[in-house]
């Protein structure tokens, strides 16, 4: 592949965006004295082992967009570009961002994915207008930088940083902060104090966690919190603050591996009216954990329940809004109970215990039904008044 070099037109949008793919063109352009300071945009994917060297950059006074992968630098980093807005190096080579790398005052995205980072950074100097820190799968990682000289991090990207176990203090005092993605981080047990006083936090993913153990009791203050995904973690209760969450809309907390007990959820979670997805799958619920008042949230759209040991449900009818349920796996449950006409997608593969389903005649909305495996069931009342909206029914291994 070739590569195309930016110029700025009179009106001040570039023409071309520059991709460097091949060592030769590589050489070629950054030979070229006349071109580099006319550069603004580099993309450069190399091999295991390649380098150049940083001073090749010295010309390129104009380099906005940085694009590096599996490419390392040689050299003193004290002529690498000054006015990035977006680096992005991913397979950065280094244990730590060099403490001659310069000042970045304009830089806003910093992506650093497939790192070999153990500190990021001795002496922060990528501040002001940060607004993106990627590290996604920065498996040496132990923690996270000091956020302090941070002020304007809107989101923290770290999935699948292995090693991660402590997340610094000063992400509480970040104003902007709305995303933080720590999935996958498998060594992280908790989050700190300071991090529940944040106001602004919108999303907060916690998938993969398997060490995590403990939500805080300051969980509710996070008056911001619209998304919190901690599915398979070793959360063993979900503290009784949540209910002040009142634009939570999704709340994700599938096969979570603390010891099942009556108190894992608070028993009422009507005041979380915003909800939109409940996820509780493979959480081993029984009756008596089970929170009564589901019916009652009235803006659920999707509501997982499949894995879990519960016998009984209480009625879903008033939910209309609710498009698509799952009871997939519920092996001691018996019936399910009045479902809302509005609803689409019903499964409940391998209910093998279940000998009761509701009236479909009215349900003009349902479009796929998954009953495989279903043990005692020898009718589903209405079904045939609802056929002519079905697009799939799997009934495979019933025996009617």
């Amino acid at each position: 592949m070739g590569r195309d070099i930016v110029r700025k037109k009179a009106h001040g949008h570039p023409e071309k965006f520059c991709r460097l793919w091949k060592h030769e063109d590589v050489t070629d352009v950054l030979s070229d004295e006349s071109g580099t300071k006319k550069i603004e945009g580099v993309a450069l994917h190399g091999s295991y082992g390649t380098r150049f060297s940083a001073q090749a950059f010295t010309n390129m006074k104009k380099l906005r967009l940085l694009h590096l992968n599996n490419v390392e630098l040689t050299g003193e980093y004290k002529y690498f570009p000054k006015k990035l807005i977006w680096l992005c190096w991913h397979g950065f080579p280094l244990e730590s961002i060099p403490g001659d790398f310069p000042t970045q005052p304009k830089l806003v995205a910093l992506d650093l994915q497939w790192s070999e980072l153990k500190i990021v950074w001795k002496d922060c100097k990528l501040h002001e207008k940060l607004k993106i820190l990627n590290l996604s799968g920065s498996y040496k990682l132990t923690k996270s930088p000091d956020f302090s000289k941070l002020p304007n991090l809107e989101e923290l990207i770290l999935p699948r940083c292995e090693s991660l176990s402590e997340v610094h203090s000063s992400i509480g005092d970040l104003g902007r902060l709305s995303l933080v993605n720590l999935q996958g981080c498998r060594m992280l047990k908790d989050l700190p104090l300071n991090f529940y006083k944040s106001k602004s936090i919108e999303t907060l993913l916690l998938n993969g966690c398997w060490r995590f153990e403990k939500l805080a009791e300051g969980l509710g203050d996070m008056v911001s919190l619209t998304t919190l995904k901690a599915d398979e973690t070793a959360i063993r209760q979900i503290p009784s603050s949540i209910l002040k969450l009142k634009k939570l809309k999704v709340l994700s907390l599938c096969n979570v591996k603390g010891s099942p007990s009556t108190n894992l959820l608070p028993p009422s979670l009507q005041s979380l009216s915003s909800l939109r997805e409940l996820a509780l799958a493979d959480w081993s619920l029984t009756d008596d954990a089970f929170p009564k008042d589901l019916g009652s949230l009235i803006s659920l759209e999707n509501l997982d329940l499949a894995g879990n040991d519960f016998c009984s449900l209480p009625s879903f009818s008033r939910l209309s809004k609710l498009h698509d349920l799952s009871l997939n796996k519920c092996k001691n449950l018996c019936a399910i109970p009045d479902l809302p006409t509005n609803l689409k997608v019903l499964k409940a593969d391998g209910c093998i215990a279940l000998e009761k389903m509701p009236d479909f005649s009215e349900m003009s909305n349902i479009r796929e039904l998954h009953l495989r495996k279903w043990g005692k069931l020898t009718e589903v009342p209405g079904l045939d008044k609802s056929l002519n909206s079905m697009t799939r029914i799997h009934m495979e291994g019933a025996p009617i």
